[in-house]
């Protein structure tokens, strides 16, 4: 379900690949790249707090999200933002955490 929400909310912004298990990688290029994500990203948590409002699942559904936007286009700069992505996405996960 959660694959599928992303599928749908970024598929007006790039291309969405799974990376492994639960992790996935969605790119965007072109103009204002910034606004557009912010855009997907409202458009990610308002589908996934519909999800839970169905209460079709046991728990609630809470995703951890990093990101990471850059104007570099060179392969070399990949694995940097790979990591800073990863990097936003662990802190995220560890302010959920907090939450619940």
């Amino acid at each position: 379900s959660v694959a599928q929400v992303i599928r749908k909310s970024s598929e007006m912004f790039g291309k969405c690949y799974r990376t492994g298990g639960d992790e996935f990688i969605v790119i965007g290029v072109g103009d204002d790249v910034e606004n557009r994500f912010n855009l997907v990203m409202e458009q990610f948590y308002a589908n996934i707090d519909k999800i839970n409002n169905l209460k079709e699942f046991p728990i609630e559904i809470k995703v951890a999200m990093g990101y990471c936007i850059s104007q570099n286009q060179d392969d070399a700069g990949l694995h940097d933002i790979l990591e800073e992505a990863d990097s936003r996405m662990y802190e995220n996960k560890k302010k959920l955490k907090l939450i619940v």
